[in-house]
């Protein structure tokens, strides 16, 4: 396939030209078996009459013979047509604007011809063409998988050696136009984000979902342009992130309280932002987080406000409120549930949410059909009726056919979508759950959807039964209408919510709040009306006034709602208020003419009955104020008292006059002028009537008054009735103080009037104080000018009624607030700093700045100062954001420029402005900058072949473009010098062949400088390097193959004989004689030195691969491997050679040395890392298996034992000495020792299996050959892993009626004695079957019994069809925990989530076989010797260790063969400790800095997790391409290529600690040696020295130059600090930082390896027990083998009552000395107990112990708690605490109460508990730090699945704990906990003391401790006299 460009006809160059190209066009063509022409029309070109058709159609006809029947083979091309002109259009508008008006036009056939097959082949869309960039354009969203095809075929064309040279450049453009292509999508991507930004509608994100997803189809042009496709997906993503993330700030920031309902509205506009972004999701999974929290906290948020309108107004039942709440969570999950049926996920897979939209696209699809079969109609037609015309049938034909073609793509397309909704269709009817329903369903605690089906039948049915009979309501206070009636406009809200639960929740909640407002509604006019009715038929015996205050009351009520429409419409408010006023008012009329007829009538008693009913009545005169016009009840009272008064004697009637003013003084004084005594009956009823009615009336008034002032006091003015509250209040005070007044009322009335101060004290103090709170609530708001305005008004209030208002709650409170407001504007200054732009959405200081603009307008100075400082903060905040943009990377600034944009939002307008304007500037000027930056980099590849200069110009700029972040250019640049590099690839094998050696040198240099200059930047330059060389060397080799055909030299050099040499070499091991002991004679140690020579020799011949090829050159001895001085003498000294022992001569008693021989001395050799360890103990190793020894090679890493085992097993093979070495990690060579002598498990297995009664004798007599140990490290070898390890082999029995007698068992769980499974018939048939060993199954079977009620207190997980547990960070499934974990999978398979298949493998008994210490397996060796890097970094407890139990007596310290070491590390300043935010960027900010200096870096983590989360961090992201990681696991292959480019210059790896010992990391490139060597940085403290220094080995080996730092994180430092590290950290950092540290790890460390011997002391008794037991078993003495069985498999105490203890542990990070010291000391604690209990003549299993460790909240689920089972065997709980870690906490105060939690969980299980001890250095949590930190960790959504779903505090388990008499004994480590420790245990009555664990008696005293407590409880009466007997025994001297 050739593409050409055609050329020109008719041009400036004269005819010559055109007849030369037609004939040269003609002769091409000739050639060719079809022609396809692509005719191009420019816009330029086109001419207003269609000029440049015309010409182009003449050109066509022209060229073309018979061009009407050749259309077909013509395609159009559009060029430099602008993009928003469409060809078609322009072509139609010729034809009908030009050609049909122009007769001279229509009769240029070809042009007409042509110009209509233009029109008809652009119809659908035309084909343009940019030349200058984009490649053609396609339109449709496939567009880029064609392209993708494009490209296809152009790599499969260039895979042809003769094309590829030709086709780079148009490759390379092509790919270049691509990425122009993409950037364009993204470009329109990225429009659309803007628009999204600046629309405040909902957005349809349709056009953008589209655009992404055509971008998805794109992730192939990786390959072409590796980056292109990922960067700009990134782009995208972080943008729509971004933006959602502005969306969930906001949403996060709104308050959805009641009193907030217009929010509800504004919440409602950004969750359906979200909701039209489900369409991203599938594109962006990346969103969905952010989507799914908004929508539930919307749901959480408007569910609580529900709950609450509930809660206030009691609208239904609560237990009818619970049920409809749980039926509508089920009808949620019901929902939900659907969403996963098949049908619906199908749908989704193929784009459609729900099926009315597929139907609605096939009925569109099928419209369409149909309209264009009528078009195929009309055209058929038309060719009918043309067929006369044969020029035109063509062009129909063809216009037919591309209808015909769009028909049928037409019908594909609705197949495609009938199939959908047919499959649709048919997965309705699938009856059964998918797995996503199912899985979903038991998530939700459901095993079927039938199940769920009928729970809410059920609560249906409950439902609708209590729903019968209607809520009734009782009111007993008025109705909080402000409450109500913001409800009701939030229900209102809420019901215009697009979300279904939302809706439904907002229609049941207003009907239920309607309902109950209109009853109140109905309810107070009743009161209303009761109390009028009682008001009108007053009498002399009955109060007045008793309901005249009441009804003013209701009255003021219902008047104030219309303060309130939505309440006031809801009870018809309006309608009540003219109903009660008539009536008012026809009752006014109706007393008015009794009275006057009374009056007339002088009836003076019934009259005076009157009065006192319009004086009671004088309370409606307000609420009628508009219809009564000042003549009320009032009015009538005044009017018709004064008749009633003018009947008695003039002295009487003046003290009615003044009683009737109030004016009680004078009152007195006229009663005290009255001269009759005593006073006249009819008067003085008469004046003590008036009394008591008006001193009623003032009282209640008084009352009234100031209950108005309820919720308006501090608001408004409130003068008036502050007045005349004081009036009244002197008024009765006065009264009170009248003798002769106060002796006409009665008692009541007498205590009334004096207690009234006391009772207006108490209304005024609520009330004041009411306000109080209101403005508080005004300060929290930030609402400054309310909350002024309201403090003022309050405090004139307070001075007013400072004499009767003495409330000190009102007096404090107001102090409080006051001193509040004089610091307002300290704490908003504090409280809003502003300092970050990007958190503007969530705090807006346009809020904040325009209250204080309205406080600070009223004149108030510290708010104009707030206001001023605020805006200047903001300002300088803003100036510096955009100072920041212009300092940040350039890839970076677009992003930040659209943050910058999206805070100004939140700007006052004035600020906008300003900012808005430097904004745009900012944005002109990095545009400019990236042009110049483009421009340069463009004229840096114009030049770049001229000169080298040019291409270190191009490191310069590359260098430049990774400093500050241009990853755009640094790409562009990248990608320029790979075509550049290509086509130097390309000349040089040109060149090559050529045989241009110079021009292929010159090449050559040219792509070296390349790498030098730019190589540390592009990944693939290393690649291309390696293939120049490789091609270079292979022209060398031709020419060197030419060289020696000219000239062979043949040079005669003798190679040694192997084969000789091996025979002289086992000859000199001949005069060794092979005994039971190592002993070597004099002779033989003489010839160690050459015996050590030959098999060196032998290594060297066999690892010298380059020794043939480099023969006859001077340097061969350059390439022989062989072993240095300084690994020899180490070898020799492990041989013996070399020691000195002192003896006395006998007689002369004269003391001498002499050279020790014979017998070897165990001896331990130093060796510096890097320094040949492995050859040392190689070499070793051949010398003692040629002497007839075993050696095993203990190393304690598999991978290395593999390794050196590989790397000499051609010597070993060589000297028929491999079967005699056995390489592997100690523990598995001890192993393989045990089994050497006696298989145990096999043994015991087909021992019980077959039913043997008797076993065979096995022979012994064989000799045994002598064993030697070789140590690689033995600061490993003295770790827990090995040297506190144990082996305890086990036995699984397995068979049908085994299996049958569990699930017997398990059916009859209740069964608690061995004799009732006996009866079982599954126990019969065992017991027959294996009647020789039924002892061991009723032992098994009473831990089944004990185990059956504990197995649920082990914490287990389900995980791929079996029972795991957490162990540290990891989870473990191949660990068995007896019993518990048996049980465990029967209980799981019952619920379904462990298979049968799973259940029938993991069920059986279990046989315990022994223990064995693998400290103890070391003495079955002849001798001990070894190689360590840390000899010197040894502890002194394991120096004694070494020294007093294995005997190692000597120890050799070999110097460095390399001299001092170059390694620059200083502990004084390179150790560094930062806080968790620095953390993470001084690790990087280390890494760049060793990358600039061109070195390598090493960056060692604890662990994986942490090693995955540094490499996960925004921090490393810039250079994350030049970075590896090593780590466990990264395959052995990768791991060893990684090692070997870890020392090349920039190279950056990351590794876990694992890889600190044992690796070589060897660097052989000179220039990274010259520019200082690698740099290890070692990110984590060492919980041993000898770990810190192999990790520091790991750079300036061998004499080679290098560095070592430390940057630690403070929290972990908590393990060597303690609890209280955040107190001490401060104290030590600083040069001395290392020193105390190192310090603090030592006597850990110290207290750590006592506990150790304390517990190796204990497993020496097992390990001897259990080596009897093999010989036992080997010599067939089957009565001490059941004997030792049946004890170590002794189950548990079923008769016994047993006591209990749970001790619980702290186990966050500071707590490994207690985790090792538990571990090392429970066989000590459980040996001790049964000594002392037997000694009491108790039995020694009456006890059981759990233990149980607890951490905190950022462990999670599965770390905060774990715990064992309850166990009798000390080994189990040893185990256990083998694989407890110390991690998590970091705040202090740990969470102590889920361990006591779970304390009062196994204390209400049928066996209880008995006591539990409490182990920590930390107190407990307050409430308030609980629920931060579960809310930090998850949240309550989090928690609320798991156990711990409801927050407790440790002082409620506490009392649980007490009420069931349990005591809790606290135990602390530091001085910190003790306050809180005591007071735990006094609570409960336990025992209290400080643990100092980190002593070197630490593990004694928590042995001590533990012991005597367990004593205390199991011996019950006799427990003091056990602990007693327990002090008294020296258990120092004491041995088992």
């Amino acid at each position: 396939m050739i593409l050409c460009d055609a050329p020109g006809f008719g041009d400036t160059a004269g005819s010559e030209v055109d007849i030369a190209n037609s004939i040269g066009v003609i002769e091409a063509l000739k050639g060719t078996k079809s022609v396809k022409l692509l005719a191009l029309s420019s816009y330029k070109s086109l001419g207003d009459r269609g000029e440049g058709i015309q010409e182009l159609a003449r050109v066509l006809v022209a060229m073309i013979h018979g061009i009407e029947d050749k259309l077909d083979s013509i395609v159009y091309g559009f060029t430099k047509y602008p993009e928003d002109i469409d060809p078609n259009a322009e072509l139609v508008n010729i034809k009908t604007s030009k050609v049909n008006e122009d007769v001279a036009l229509q009769y240029d056939t070809a042009f007409v011809t042509v110009l209509n097959d233009m029109i008809d082949k652009t119809e659908e869309g035309a084909f343009k063409i940019e030349p200058t960039g984009n490649i053609p354009k396609k339109n449709g969203d496939h567009a880029l998988e064609y392209i993708k095809t494009l490209v296809s075929d152009m790599d499969t064309l260039r895979t042809i050696p003769e094309l590829e040279t030709r086709t780079a450049g148009i490759y390379y453009r092509t790919i270049e136009n691509i990425r122009g292509y993409m950037q364009q999508l993204q470009g329109e991507a990225e429009k659309l984000l803007i628009a999204i930004d600046q629309q405040s509608d909902i957005t349809n994100y349709r056009n953008l979902a589209r655009s992404i997803s055509r971008l998805k189809n794109s992730e192939w042009i990786n390959q072409a342009s590796p980056g292109t496709y990922d960067n700009l997906m990134r782009r995208i993503t972080e943008d729509l992130v971004q933006y959602v993330c502005q969306l969930e700030d906001s949403f996060m920031k709104i308050d959805f309280s009641l009193k907030c309902p217009e929010n509800v509205s504004i919440a409602e506009e950004i969750v359906k932002k979200i909701e039209s972004m489900r369409d991203l999701e599938q594109s962006v999974p990346e969103l969905k987080p952010y989507t799914e929290k908004i929508l539930q906290r919307f749901l959480r948020c408007t569910q609580e406000a529900f709950d609450r309108i509930q809660k206030t107004f009691n609208l239904q039942d609560k237990n009818i409120y619970k049920i409809k709440q749980k039926l509508k969570e089920l009808e949620e999950i019901k929902r939900e549930y659907d969403d996963l049926h098949p049908t619906r996920i199908y749908l989704h897979k193929n784009g459609y949410s729900n099926i009315d939209m597929l139907s609605n696209d096939i009925e569109e699809l099928k419209a369409k059909k149909k309209l264009e079969i009528e078009v195929l109609t009309a055209a058929q037609r038309d060719i009918e009726a043309e067929l006369q015309h044969l020029n035109s049938v063509k062009h129909h034909h063809e216009k037919l056919q591309r209808i015909e073609d769009q028909n049928t793509e037409l019908t594909i397309t609705l197949e495609r979508l009938e199939s959908i909704k047919k499959e649709h269709d048919s997965l309705i009817n699938t009856r059964h759950s998918s797995s996503e329903q199912a899985s979903f369903l038991q998530g939700k605690g459901f095993d079927s959807y039938e199940v769920l089906d009928k729970s809410i039948q059920e609560i249906e049915r409950i439902f609708n039964e209590r729903g019968k009979n209607q809520q009734s309501y009782h009111f007993s206070d008025r109705l909080d209408v402000s409450t109500a009636n913001n409800a009701l406009i939030y229900i209102s809200q809420c019901g215009k919510v697009s979300h279904d639960r939302v809706k439904e929740n907002a229609i049941d909640a207003n009907e239920n709040l309607r309902r109950y407002i209109r009853e109140y509604g109905i309810f107070l006019k009743q009161e209303i009306n009761t109390k009028f009715n009682y008001l009108r038929t007053v009498g002399d015996e009955r109060d007045p006034f008793l309901h005249s205050q009441d009804l003013e009351m209701c009255l003021q009520e219902l008047s104030s709602f219309n303060k309130f429409p939505e309440v006031f419409t809801c009870i018809n408010a309006a309608e009540t208020i003219e109903d009660l006023q008539q009536k008012f008012f026809e009752y006014h009329r109706i007393l008015n003419a009794k009275m006057e007829e009374y009056k007339v009538a002088a009836k003076i008693k019934e009259l005076k009955d009157q009065v006192i009913i319009a004086q009671a009545l004088t309370c409606v005169d307000r609420f009628c104020v508009n219809i009564f016009a000042g003549n009320g009840f009032s009015a009538l009272y005044r009017q018709y008292q004064g008749e009633i008064h003018k009947e008695c004697r003039i002295a009487y009637k003046t003290v009615l006059d003044h009683i009737s003013k109030g004016d009680y003084a004078k009152a007195d004084m006229a009663l005290t002028d009255i001269q009759d005594k005593p006073l006249n009956e009819r008067d003085k009823a008469q004046i003590q009537n008036d009394l008591f009615c008006s001193l009623n009336k003032l009282m209640k008034d008084t009352i009234s008054v100031t209950n108005w002032l309820d919720g308006k006091i501090e608001r408004e003015d409130n003068r008036d009735q502050i007045m005349k509250i004081k009036e009244n209040i002197e008024k009765i005070r006065i009264a009170c103080n009248k003798h002769m007044l106060m002796e006409l009322l009665d008692k009541k009335i007498q205590t009334d009037l004096k207690n009234f101060d006391n009772e207006i004290n108490k209304i005024l103090s609520r009330i004041i104080l009411k306000g109080l709170n209101s403005i508080e609530a005004f300060m929290d708001a930030d609402s400054f000018s309310e909350a002024e305005q309201g403090m003022e008004t309050l405090s004139k209030v307070q001075r007013e009624l400072a004499d009767y208002c003495v409330s000190t709650d009102v007096t404090k409170k107001s102090d409080e607030l006051r001193k509040r407001l004089d610091l307002i504007v300290t704490k908003i200054l504090e409280r809003n700093d502003f300092e970050d732009v990007n958190k503007y959405s969530i705090n807006p200081p346009k809020d904040l700045l325009a209250k204080l603009k309205i406080v600070a307008s009223h004149g108030s100075a510290r708010y104009v100062q707030a206001h001023n400082s605020m805006e200047g903060k903001i300002r300088q905040t803003f100036n510096l954001a955009i100072d920041q943009v212009h300092k940040a990377p350039l890839n970076e600034r677009s992003v930040r420029i659209r943050s910058l944009k999206y805070a100004l939002c939140f700007l006052p307008d004035d600020l906008q402005a300003q900012f808005k304007s430097q904004i745009d500037e900012l944005s002109n000027l990095i545009a400019d900058e990236v042009t110049a930056y483009r421009q340069d980099l463009e004229a840096s590849f114009t030049h770049v072949n001229e000169n080298e200069h040019t291409i270190t110009r191009l490191g310069v700029l590359a260098e430049k473009y990774s400093k500050e972040n241009m990853r755009d250019l640094l790409k562009t640049l990248r990608e320029q010098c790979l075509k550049q590099l290509h086509m130097h690839q390309i000349n040089l094998q040109k060149f090559f062949d050529e045989q241009k050696i110079q021009s292929a040198i010159d090449t050559i240099k040219k792509i070296l400088k390349y790498e030098e200059s730019v190589g540390a930047y592009i990944s693939e330059m290393k690649g291309i390097c390696n293939n120049v060389r490789d091609l270079t060397l292979k022209q060398i080799s031709i020419c060197c193959d030419n060289l020696r055909n000219i000239h062979s030299i043949e040079q005669d050099n003798t190679e040694p004989d192997l084969e000789v040499l091996v025979t002289q070499t086992k000859l000199l091991v001949s005069t060794v004689k092979q005994t039971d002991t190592l002993s070597w004679n004099r002779s033989f140690t003489d010839n160690i030195p050459e015996l050590v020579a030959h098999i060196s020799a032998i290594w060297t011949l066999k690892n010298t691969q380059h020794y043939n090829t480099m023969r006859g050159i001077d340097e061969a001895d350059t390439y022989l491997l062989m072993p240095h001085v300084g690994q020899i003498i180490a070898i020799f000294r492990l041989l013996g050679l070399g020691y000195e022992k002192t003896e006395k001569i006998p007689i002369l008693k004269v003391l001498y040395k002499k050279l020790m021989s014979g017998d070897l001395v165990n001896n331990l050799v130093e060796v510096g890392t890097g320094e040949g360890k492995s050859v040392v103990l190689a070499i070793a190793a051949c010398v003692f298996a040629l002497t007839g020894v075993d050696v095993n090679c203990s190393c304690y890493s598999e991978v290395l034992s593999t390794r050196d085992k590989k790397d000499f097993a051609s010597v070993f093979r060589t000297l028929g000495i491999e079967d005699r070495i056995e390489y592997g990690t100690f523990n598995k060579l001890c192993e393989q020792l045990l089994n050497e002598q006696c298989n145990v498990r096999e043994k015991v297995r087909n021992m019980i299996i077959t039913n043997q009664s008797a076993l065979p004798v096995v022979n012994t007599l064989t000799r045994t050959r002598s064993k030697v140990l070789l140590i690689d490290e033995v600061d490993v070898f003295l770790s827990d892993k090995y040297y506190g390890g144990m082996y305890i082999p086990s036995v699984y029995l397995k068979h049908p009626s085994i299996k049958a007698l569990l699930d017997s068992i398990w059916q009859n769980k209740t069964l608690r004695l061995l004799n009732s499974v006996k009866a079982l018939p599954a126990y019969k048939t065992c017991a027959t079957q294996y009647s020789n060993w039924i002892f061991l199954f009723d032992e098994a079977i009473k831990d089944m019994i004990a185990a059956l009620q504990s197995y649920q207190s082990s914490t287990y997980l389900v995980q791929n069809d079996r029972i795991v547990y957490v162990e540290g960070e990891s989870v473990v499934d191949n660990v068995v925990r007896g019993y518990d974990t048996v049980w465990a999978y029967y209980h799981e398979n019952g619920k379904g989530n462990i298979s049968q298949a799973s259940l029938e493998e993991n069920a059986g008994i279990l046989i315990n076989c022994g223990t064995f210490s693998y400290a103890e397996m070391p003495h079955d060796f002849s001798y001990i010797g070894g190689v360590t890097g840390t000899l010197k970094t040894l502890a002194e407890v394991e120096k004694n260790i070494l020294e007093e139990i294995y005997e190692i007596k000597k120890r050799t310290f070999m110097p460095s063969v390399f001299g001092s070491s170059n390694r620059i590390y200083n502990p004084m300043t390179d150790v560094r400790v930062v806080n968790e935010k620095e953390y993470f960027m001084y690790i990087r900010d280390e890494i760049r800095a060793i990358c600039n200096a061109k070195r390598a870096i090493l960056v060692f983590f604890e662990s994986e997790e942490k090693l995955m989360t540094f490499y996960n961090s925004e921090e490393l992201s810039p250079i994350k391409e030049n970075v590896q990681i090593i780590m466990e696991k990264v395959s052995v292959k990768e791991r060893e290529l990684y090692v070997k480019r870890a020392a090349t210059i920039s190279k950056v790896t990351l590794l876990t600690r694992t890889f600190g010992r044992g690796t070589d990391f060897i660097c052989r490139n000179q220039q990274l040696l010259a520019n200082g060597g690698i740099h290890v940085l070692q990110t984590f403290f060492s919980e041993e020295l000898s770990e810190e220094y192999q990790i520091m080995g790991r750079s300036a080996r061998q004499g080679d130059f290098g560095s070592y730092r430390m940057v630690l994180l403070d929290k972990d430092l908590e393990w060597v600090l303690g609890s209280s590290w955040m107190e001490e950290l401060p104290r030590i950092v600083g040069t001395t930082l290392y020193e105390n540290l190192n310090k603090a790890r030592s006597i850990r460390y110290e207290s750590k390896c006592g506990a150790k011997e304390l517990g190796i002391k204990q497993c020496k008794a097992e390990h001897k027990a259990s080596k009897e037991f093999m010989r036992a078993l080997t010599s067939g003495d089957i009565l001490a083998v059941k004997d030792f069985l049946k004890k170590k498999n002794q189950g548990a105490n079923l008769i016994t009552a047993s006591s209990r203890t749970v001790l619980l542990m702290d186990a966050t990070g500071s707590m490994s000395s207690l985790l090792s010291a538990a571990k090392e000391t429970v066989c000590t604690m459980y040996e001790r107990a049964t000594f002392v209990l037997n000694k009491q003549g108790l039995p020694s299993d009456a006890f059981q112990m759990q233990f149980v460790v607890y951490r905190d909240y950022d462990c999670k689920n599965d770390g905060i708690l774990q715990s064992s089972s309850w166990e009798l065997k000390p080994n189990n709980l040893r185990n256990f605490m083998t694989q407890i870690v110390a991690m998590g906490g970091g705040d202090y105060e740990e969470a102590i109460e889920i361990g006591l939690w779970y304390a009062v969980q196994q204390s209400e299980q049928p066996d209880r508990i008995s006591q539990v001890i409490l182990i920590g250095d930390a107190p407990a949590k307050d409430k308030p730090a609980i629920k931060r930190d579960r809310q930090a960790h998850g949240g309550e959504a989090y928690w609320s699945k798991t156990k711990y779903q409801k927050p407790t505090h440790y002082t409620d388990e506490l009392e649980k704990l007490k009420a069931k008499g349990i005591p809790v004994h606290a135990f602390y480590l530091h001085r910190g906990a003790k306050e809180n420790f005591e007071r735990i245990a006094s609570v409960t009555s336990g025992r209290c003391e400080h643990l100092n664990i980190n002593s070197p008696q630490g593990a004694e005293l928590l042995t001590n401790f533990v012991t005597e407590e367990v004593l205390r409880k199991t011996a019950g009466s006799q427990g003091d006299a056990a602990v007693g007997i327990y002090r008294a025994t020296p258990w120092k001297s004491f041995t088992s």
